[in-house]
């Protein structure tokens, strides 16, 4: 029989990615999880705010997670740099709206691995997550993304 794998196995291939969400916002998230699930990715959890966010990465242990950037308690800046150093391996995604704000600090110091703007739709958050766990770009667009985010990680 085949080999079982935990979904935090580091190697890309193995699926589905466990990805917790974080956003201040208890309208968006329903839309999120439901993007996210219907393309193949596991929502292990959900939070409202930064600490919590911290909080439940530590019992979570996501692959990915997905930050809104202005929230209470941490901001998303805030909770990636935590993040970054208790999950070096976790892939952080900055989901806002204000990704004009963003793109002025090297988002990489703060383990930041891409910035989405919540105005490009969710079509774009998916194929930035694809590319960064290591599904197959499917068109020219995931294909700049994931550059972008390669170049953003280093």
């Amino acid at each position: 029989m085949g080999e079982t794998r935990r979904s935090t196995d580091p190697r890309p291939d193995v699926f589905p990615k466990r990805v917790l969400l974080v956003d201040d916002s208890p309208q968006f998230l329903p839309a999120l999880r439901a993007a996210l699930e219907t393309h193949g990715y596991v929502v292990c959890g959900e939070a409202g705010d930064g600490v919590a966010a911290i909080e439940q990465a530590r019992v979570l242990k996501p692959d990915v997670v997905v930050l809104d950037l202005a929230m209470p308690r941490l901001n998303g800046m805030e909770a990636a740099a935590v993040l970054k150093n208790l999950m070096p391996r976790t892939a952080i995604v900055m989901l806002t709206f204000h990704d004009d704000q963003i793109k002025a600090v090297p988002a990489s110091a703060f383990g930041i691995k891409a910035i989405v703007s919540k105005a490009d739709g969710m079509s774009t958050l998916i194929k930035c997550l694809d590319g960064l766990v290591g599904r197959e770009p499917v068109d020219s667009a995931s294909s700049e993304l994931k550059q972008s985010a390669r170049e953003t990680a280093d």
